[in-house]
């Protein structure tokens, strides 16, 4: 039979032969995943025909299909704005599609023996399960991989050719359509119900337009050491054809197709490997200008025009060599001196182009316009801070303008000199403990901040309170100010980008505010006196006292002031109470804050009357026959009553007689004659208080 002259001519390891695969892919890269069996559907509408192509999603389903074939349904419709009104629904397939018999294969393949898409679409279909003719099938496929391989190199031929496509029952064509209609095709696979599930594909055609082949588009090609990359972009226009031919030209008109087989450049299944663009890699000679023009395949076996012409051509891409041994050394004045050796292609040098950057990491900036010619090996970057070192590379330039950079270097800057100290150290304190400081910018341009240091003495060890050296001109530090200790001592360092740290600055005193009263004085004794009461006391033990304030009142007075003591004294004559008043004294002290302190104890004193008041004043006498008559008039305050007292020479001092207080005389009738008397007179205050005696009366009784 003519099979056999077929099957002779053609193996499963022939078919690999007609399909040209992008080197960086192999038969993994275009095996299709398992997934919902479905049927996905294309069309066009030329030549007053509708084509129908259509394919199953996965190995399965394109076993069932060659099975039990396919049925076609069409359904005429007439469109109105969104709502589509069914006019004729009619079945195109009598029968199932189903792929070619052998003998069909073989009919049509000697009808055009050049037409290898037959070849590989029978043997996919009719060939031979786990076997060739040379060799075993087992050592190419196994199991699932054979099939797996069946069904992508049917679809592939399919793809490729149209009467492929035809045999392999997988296209339609419909000539029994008009012109401006809108039909839908509805292909089912025509397996009995519940045998094999498979989602109906579905179709909108319009026959308003003929179809029109487009044609690939090109992106700009890559040129590189002796190749040259064409890269077709992954858009729905290049996505839409199956194969491409590449094509090649001299002198844009006369070209030769490159690839002997159509290239297809299949997507790994893996999507972060799956490239942007569809890659044709052409090996040339470098400086040899090629055009280049591409033609594709689409799913209905037909071959797209040409695309836009590209001019590329292999270039020089190795660089002459790599600088090293780089060096960079800060000189003031001069900035950063970079230096370095080359070993490599001489000849093919151009020079050298010094780069900079903050970061080892880059990027990369010249620092300079020109490029360094290749004799020169030593260069100075005058732009570089030493408060801003930086990282420096060499990179080459080659004569065809390669470039490949050297290891980076750092730009170390000496400095082990230390800024002056800080000046203008200040700072206020408010009644929260929060400290304010400043001070003055120290000179050196160097310098990247300071240091703040803090004590409760100025004689013990200072702490430091920042991290670390701050870049600003103040701060705020907060302090307990619940503390008896009065001052708080800052001072500061500056400390340039190298940290070295200058001398310490003069010492600031700050004051806390006061919230503690000071301690209480304390009386420690007094004294009674005719010319007042003198106290002593024992002053306040704070250190911030700045007076001590003694209060005196009466028994039901208020508070008054007598006496502040601003110095060191500690006694207070009081030369002020009147005798006999009760009075209570209290002492206090005063901080420089205004806090007065508690006062242990209230001291009650009451004054004697050193010298009693005058009763009585005018005292005088009258003699009578046989009784003196004394006369007086009250002296002073209200009078209870009067004593009158009488001393003689055989007889002293002794009370007469006790008069009330609104009597003003008395008689006297119990006296001897030619005898001397004197008189005395105290009045008794209705206060209880008496007064002092009154100066006294002498009377010299007459003879009988």
């Amino acid at each position: 039979m003519k099979m056999n002259l077929i099957t002779r001519y053609i193996s499963l390891f022939g078919l690999l032969l007609l399909v040209q695969i992008s080197p960086a892919q192999n038969m993994d890269s275009i095996r299709v995943k398992e997934e919902k069996p479905t049927l996905k559907i294309i069309a066009k509408y030329e030549n007053n025909s509708v084509v129908l192509r259509w394919g199953p999603n996965t190995e399965t389903a394109w076993l069932m299909g060659m099975q039990y074939g396919y049925k076609i349904t069409r359904g005429e419709f007439n469109i109105e704005g969104e709502e589509a009104q069914l006019i004729e629904k009619k079945t195109l397939t009598l029968d199932p599609i189903l792929p070619y018999t052998v003998e069909q294969f073989e009919e049509a393949y000697y009808r055009d023996t050049t037409n290898k898409m037959m070849l590989v679409a029978v043997q996919t279909i009719h060939g031979e399960w786990g076997k060739g003719k040379e060799e075993s099938l087992a050592d190419i496929f196994s199991g699932a991989d054979e099939l797996s391989n069946r069904f992508i190199f049917n679809l592939y031929a399919a793809d490729l050719n149209g009467e492929a496509a035809m045999a392999s029952g997988l296209a339609f064509i419909d000539k029994a359509v008009e012109k401006d209609k809108d039909y839908m095709y509805k292909i089912t696979l025509d397996a009995p119900p519940g045998v094999f599930p498979m989602d109906t594909a579905f179709l909108w055609v319009n026959t308003k337009h003929s179809y029109h082949t487009p044609r690939p588009i090109a992106a700009k090609g890559e040129e590189r050491e002796k190749m040259v990359i064409i890269n077709l972009p992954r858009n729905e226009v290049n996505t839409f054809f199956t194969a491409f031919d590449i094509e090649r030209s001299r002198d844009g008109i006369h070209f030769n197709k490159l690839n002997d087989k159509p290239f297809v450049h299949a997507l790994p299944l893996q999507k972060r490997l799956q490239s942007n663009f569809i890659s044709y890699t052409d090996s040339v000679e470098n400086y040899i200008p090629y055009y280049y023009r591409i033609a594709a395949y689409t799913p209905f076996g037909e071959k797209s025009p040409y695309s836009d012409t590209l001019f590329l051509m292999g270039r020089d891409k190795t660089p002459a060599g790599t600088a090293y041994d780089i060096k960079a050394t800060y000189i003031e004045g001069k900035g950063a001196e970079i230096t370095w050796h080359f070993d490599g292609d001489y000849e093919d040098l151009q020079g050298f182009i010094v780069k900079s950057a903050k970061k080892f990491t880059g990027p990369y900036t010249p620092i300079r316009e020109e490029v360094l010619d290749k004799d020169t090996f030593l260069d100075y970057d005058p732009n570089m801070h030493k408060l801003e070192p930086l990282f420096y590379l060499i990179e080459t330039i080659d004569t065809a303008g390669n470039t490949q950079a050297s290891l980076q270097t750092y730009c170390e800057v000496l400095d082990s000199i230390a800024p002056e100290k800080p000046t203008g150290l200040a700072g206020e304190i408010d009644s929260t403990g929060v400290v304010k400081l400043h001070w003055n910018y120290n000179p050196e341009e160097d310098v990247i901040g300071y240091q703040i240091y803090f004590s409760n003495s100025k004689n013990n060890a200072f702490t430091q309170v920042t991290n670390g050296p701050i870049p600003a001109l103040d701060f705020s530090d907060t302090i307990s100010i619940k503390t008896l200790t009065r001052h708080g001592y800052y001072k500061i360092t500056a400390v340039d980008f190298k940290f070295n740290i200058s001398e310490f600055s003069d010492i600031l005193t700050i004051t806390r505010p006061d919230i503690i009263p000071p301690n209480p004085p304390v009386f420690t004794h007094y004294d009674i006196s005719e010319t007042g009461v003198l106290l002593n006391w024992a002053p306040s033990s704070s250190n911030d006292v700045d007076y001590h304030l003694i209060l005196r009142k009466e028994e039901q007075g208020a508070w008054e002031e007598v006496y502040k003591s601003t110095g060191g004294d500690m006694h207070f004559l009081d030369t002020t109470p009147r005798p006999g008043v009760q009075y209570y004294y209290k002492i206090l002290a005063i901080d420089q804050s205004g806090l007065s302190s508690n006062f242990v104890n209230i001291l009650p004193i009451k004054s004697p009357k050193f010298k009693l008041d005058d009763g009585v004043k005018n005292f005088r006498y009258e003699t009578q026959a046989s009784s003196i008559l004394l006369h007086w008039e009250s002296a002073a305050q209200p009078v209870h009553s009067y004593l009158i007292y009488r001393e003689s020479s055989d007889r002293p001092l002794h009370t007469i007689a006790t008069v009330t207080g609104d009597t003003n005389t008395y008689e006297d009738k119990h006296i001897l004659p030619n005898t001397e008397y004197g008189y005395y007179l105290k009045a008794r205050f209705k206060n209880g208080e008496e007064s002092a005696f009154s100066e006294k009366l002498s009377v010299q009784t007459k003879h009988d």
